[in-house]
Parts: C-alpha cells; structure tokens; sequence
C-alpha cells in the first residue's frame, strides 16, 4: 500500500466510509476507500531505543473512536470529533 513502509494491517469502519491501517513504520493512515485517497497519517513518538510497530487497529461500533495498538504496550483512542492530526485527539494508556 502506498503510503506506509513495512506490514499494513487494515480495518475498515463499521459504516464503511473508512479504513485505518496500522503499520511497522510507525503510522496510522485513515483513507477513503471510495477513492483509495490517503486522507490522514497518524505518527506515533518513539519512546525508546526501539520501533513502535503498531500492531493493531480498530474502530468504535459507532466509528467515534479508533483504537490503536503498539509494540511498546500502548493503546492509543484517537478521537473523531478534533482533527485526526491534534495531539489532543488522542489518549495513551
């Protein structure tokens, strides 16, 4: 997939207007799978000698939310209602 280095895991929303991907280079990208059009990159911070691989990614049942999962055993929400790219959108854990 263009767009991202590396393993691409994917999830589409449940309404289908969306797909995340979760990649090995650090990144979440949100597309238009309407048109294949990469709308958001989600960088995440290095925390430590080693590569955050995200390993896993999902929406919400009512697409508020999207969930993603680190190798640095960190769950990130990402919420839907501030601009994908505003650190503020999100929530480590």
């Amino acid at each position: 997939m263009e767009g991202h280095d590396g393993t691409v895991r994917p999830a589409f929303s449940p309404d289908g207007k969306a797909l995340a991907t979760a990649s090995d280079d650090r990144t979440v990208g949100i597309w238009d799978p309407a048109t294949g059009e990469l709308k958001w990159v989600l960088r995440i911070e290095r925390k430590g000698p080693l590569p955050e691989i995200v390993w896993s990614i999902a929406f919400a049942p009512d697409v508020t939310l999207l969930a993603s999962g680190s190798s640095d055993r960190t769950l990130r929400l990402w919420r839907r209602d501030k601009p994908w790219r505003d650190p503020s959108a999100h929530k480590e854990w």
